[in-house]
């Protein structure tokens, strides 16, 4: 209706904000979108906006953004392509990484001598002795409680690793291991992740306060296997239970950090607070599960070629 009256719509593909510091594959069907719809489309990227706000700290650092903006198709181009054509071009032109963009623009950030904190909750794999949720981070430090293995972040988002560590190049990099980590996991047979959770949902009136995105109305056991996502425990006061099959459940929203996570039930907002700080662990065992069982929301096509 607004493009038939002459008017602009922005969408933002990917659909989430980033997790990494780089962008996931844009939402299936955003190809037939812009095919069907016939008209120009402009894009904006944005650098530095995820390093002024990362995804595992809720307080801002300010630095530099910059944004940049462009002709990605013309109604001729996009009648001269398929749908699944678009859709990877797409990915491919509006991928970004905002560590690798750091490397040249050279832009610090206000980190207040707080740069690692709660890193931990989204690197939570550690790359020397391969450990799971056995990273620690305060101040501008991020360590295992293993093995030791450590580096420091800088306010450049540099890594900078102490003597005998192990630390991959970015923390985008570091993320991208532990997502293939986490890939061969959710393949050996038998593969389960369970936990004890709470279950929080919104509210019927009123608003919520201070950051919250839910309030608490239950509690119980979630577990993943390669069937999908079961829940088994109450919500206000009544026994509760669902299962979402892997390959209709893609992935989790986070409404603000990495301390828990969310999808819908039958329509309605349900979110998981896990007793340990595994939240991004369920994220990425849930993204890959969903791929490697048929699911159409896949990895980059380069990713995929590797």
């Amino acid at each position: 209706r607004i493009i038939r009256g002459g008017g602009r719509v922005i969408i933002l593909p990917e659909g989430m904000s980033s997790i990494s510091g780089a962008n996931q594959p844009c939402a299936i069907g955003s190809g037939h979108l812009l095919k069907s719809l016939k008209v120009p489309v402009l894009y904006t990227k944005i650098a530095g906006g995820y390093l002024t706000a990362p995804k595992f700290d809720l307080e801002d650092r300010p630095g530099r953004v910059d944004v940049q903006v462009g002709v990605l198709f013309t109604p001729e181009q996009l009648a001269a392509m398929t749908a699944d054509e678009i859709q990877k071009a797409l990915d491919e032109r509006l991928y970004h990484d905002d560590y690798e963009w750091n490397k040249t623009a050279r832009v610090k950030f206000a980190g207040k001598g707080r740069m690692a904190r709660n890193m931990h909750q989204l690197l939570f794999w550690c790359p020397k002795c391969g450990g799971e949720l056995c990273m620690a981070s305060e101040g501008d430090r991020i360590y295992c409680r293993h093995c030791g293995n450590g580096a420091s972040l800088n306010e450049y988002y540099d890594l900078l690793p102490e003597e005998g560590s192990v630390i991959p190049e970015t923390p985008r990099v570091w993320f991208d291991m532990q997502r293939e980590h986490i890939k061969k996991r959710v393949a050996e047979e038998g593969f389960e992740l369970h936990e004890h959770v709470k279950l929080g949902t919104l509210p019927a009136d009123g608003y919520l306060k201070d950051q919250a995105t839910s309030v608490i109305t239950g509690e119980g056991e979630l577990r993943l296997d390669r069937e999908g996502l079961h829940y088994e425990g109450t919500k206000d006061g009544e026994p509760f239970t669902f299962t979402i099959p892997s390959r209709q459940l893609p992935t989790y929203g986070m409404c603000t950090d990495v301390s828990r996570f969310y999808t819908f039930v039958d329509g309605k907002f349900c979110e998981f607070y896990p007793e340990r700080e595994s939240a991004e662990l369920w994220m990425l065992a849930t993204e890959e599960l969903h791929r490697l069982n048929g699911g159409q929301w896949q990895d980059f096509p380069w990713k995929r070629e590797e």
